[in-house]
């Protein structure tokens, strides 16, 4: 694929409020994984909204906001791809458990967030942004296949896009099922134009698995792999410190099936 800029870049997670604080928590042997995800205060969403929004879509929007507001756009200007292993699986298990009471109460906030695109539509709620929008989900590959659907579509629309991966624990009953054990949300704004203020130069391409070095799918920093390996929208974590450190990187992410995603990243310094 064409190389495409990164613009601007969102993040939170355990320990990590936003990018600034992110560049240094990556290169950090202490990355404090231990600490709650904070929810910023504002995030643009009117009172009712906000009131009915989940946690997760609370999360997605906190790093999309970011992600746009460190670059030169706005959010009405760009496509979105948001993407999480299993959605809101918090919503499901709440569904779920109404259904089996006698009266079979389930809310209409909790029905109106299960959707896939929930967080989608409370982003285009909260700035007005009407752009194309996908939604998607890959299991444990989401954030892989998130960034694929991104880079297809600037490719395609020459537009530039939002990709926002988030994903956290399910409850109890459904915590086996799900995949994430962490909190973790990042938010990459991506164009196919170069501005005065891009942040690094990335270029994707899909290849067979086989060719390439294992090594390059996973962190250099060695305490970052409990976090990337137990939390899907964590595998972004390999792309995310390349991007933390100036030069020329080469990373690969797994793929469903037999390929991977090979991405060149060249960090401005």
């Amino acid at each position: 694929m064409k190389p495409v800029f990164i613009e601007g870049i969102g993040i939170s997670g355990p320990g990590i409020e936003n990018w600034q604080q992110a560049r240094s928590a990556l290169l950090s042997e202490q990355p404090g994984f231990d600490q709650e995800l904070i929810i910023s205060a504002d995030l643009s969403l009117p009172a009712n909204e906000r009131r009915r929004a989940s946690r997760l879509s609370k999360i997605a929007l906190q790093v999309a906001g970011e992600a746009i507001n460190s670059s030169i756009l706005q959010a009405d200007e760009v496509a979105t791809v948001f993407t999480s292993s299993c959605g809101d699986l918090e919503i499901a298990h709440k569904i779920c458990t109404a259904l089996t009471m006698e009266a079979k109460p389930v809310s209409p906030i909790q029905f109106h967030n299960s959707v896939h695109n929930a967080q989608a539509g409370y982003w285009a709620i909260s700035q007005h942004a009407h752009n194309v929008s996908n939604s998607i989900s890959a299991c444990a590959d989401s954030f892989a296949m998130g960034l694929l659907e991104a880079l297809t579509l600037i490719e395609v629309e020459q537009v530039p896009v939002l990709l926002v991966a988030c994903d956290r624990p399910a409850p109890v009953p459904l915590y086996n099922a799900g995949m994430s054990r962490y909190e973790f949300a990042v938010a990459m704004l991506i164009s196919p134009h170069r501005s005065d203020s891009f942040m690094a130069v990335l270029e994707g391409d899909l290849v067979a698995k086989q060719s390439v070095d294992a090594a390059v799918n996973v962190c250099e920093n060695k305490a970052l792999e409990p976090l990337r390996k137990a939390c899907p929208a964590a595998m972004a974590l390999p792309l995310l410190e390349a991007l933390a450190i100036s030069g020329q990187h080469v990373i690969s992410l797994d793929c469903p099936g037999q390929t991977c995603m090979q991405i060149k990243v060249d960090v401005c310094a």
